[in-house]
């Protein structure tokens, strides 16, 4: 298990220092070092504050530990394989015959950027005592959802997310299990900071079947950064059979990367959703549910930084697959 600091969603509180002296500030990191421990603040006008933790009222300090415990992200070693994953496949195979090694390490902290390239250094992998020689490293985070929009998926939407790190090893390694290798890596990873939403009310797509000729057409609206789609959807309802009429709703978020860059195939967003009278759904809706016109809200990431994980797994850890 590997524990960094790490920066994530924070709100505007009031925060005191060590002489009495109050202020409304968001907590934005922490860092831990053989200094000391370092809080960093940002305030209501965006200029970034930096405390020592002695520096800060006692009565605070527990506060800035269980934000940290919180916020902190964790690797552990799930699973090694020898298959193709999809997600790993970000950049084109360096031997598409060869077999590669993918390592996945589960993440926890839902700070990481999905999609994001992962860069790698010092890796290193041993099978039978013996270091294998690897032509080409490549990794991803994912959060479970790597197709994106996933077409046909009715409310209450997605899966749950579940953010995972894949390192991919590609080489000339013959007949290897990965599970019964020895792996280490160091990976920088981008993770989000300064939390922001955008909404948007739009018109619901008059379609009423999917033999209308408009039914594929969707509605677009500038949200800066983002351009946001809104289109019908054709599940089945619950208990039915489909019979092509529009039995609900879904959208799109696409970035628009002159106005927010986060890294490298990062996505920003961290969550996105209807709105109906205060309750969200998810990505998608039925038309039972929709109002028109829609309120959705897109909330984001507006900045990044990056941390570095030291992975590990030892040759006597051979993991669980998924489904096992």
């Amino acid at each position: 298990m590997i524990l960094t600091s790490a920066t994530a969603r924070a709100e505007f509180e009031m925060w005191k220092n060590k002489d009495g002296k109050s202020a409304e500030l968001e907590l934005t990191g922490v860092e831990v070092a053989a200094g000391g421990t370092q809080v960093n603040f940002r305030t209501k006008a965006g200029k970034d504050v930096v405390f020592k933790l002695e520096n800060l009222s006692p009565e605070d300090h527990p506060r800035v530990k269980a934000w940290h415990e919180r916020n902190t992200l964790v690797a552990s070693f799930g699973y090694a394989t020898n298959q193709p994953l999809a997600i790993a496949e970000v950049e084109p195979a360096l031997d598409p015959g060869k077999a590669p090694l993918v390592f996945v390490f589960d993440l926890k902290g839902e700070i990481a950027l999905p999609l994001s390239r992962l860069k790698i250094s010092n890796g290193k992998i041993v099978a039978d005592g013996k270091e294998l020689i690897v032509g080409k490293w490549t990794g991803v985070v994912d959060d479970g959802n790597s197709q994106r929009d996933p077409l046909n998926t009715p409310p209450p939407g997605p899966p749950a997310r579940k953010w995972t790190l894949v390192v991919k090893a590609e080489g000339d390694f013959g007949e290897v299990d990965p599970s019964t290798c020895e792996f280490s890596a160091d990976v920088e990873v981008a993770t989000g900071k300064s939390a922001k939403e955008v909404t948007a009310s739009m018109a619901l797509p008059k379609a009423a079947s999917f033999n209308d000729e408009d039914s594929l057409q969707r509605g677009e609206q500038v949200a800066d950064p983002f351009t946001i789609r809104l289109g019908t959807a054709f599940w089945p309802l619950p208990g039915k059979q489909g019979d092509g009429s529009v039995t609900g709703y879904q959208f799109t978020v696409v970035t628009d990367p002159a106005k927010l860059n986060l890294g490298e195939g990062a996505d920003p967003v961290i969550s996105r959703a209807f709105v109906v009278k205060g309750k969200e759904y998810p990505w998608s809706i039925y038309k039972g549910d929709a109002e028109d016109p829609a309120n959705l809200v897109v909330k984001y990431w507006s900045e990044a930084s990056s941390t570095t994980l030291k992975l590990t797994k030892a040759a006597s850890n051979k993991g669980k697959p998924p489904g096992e």
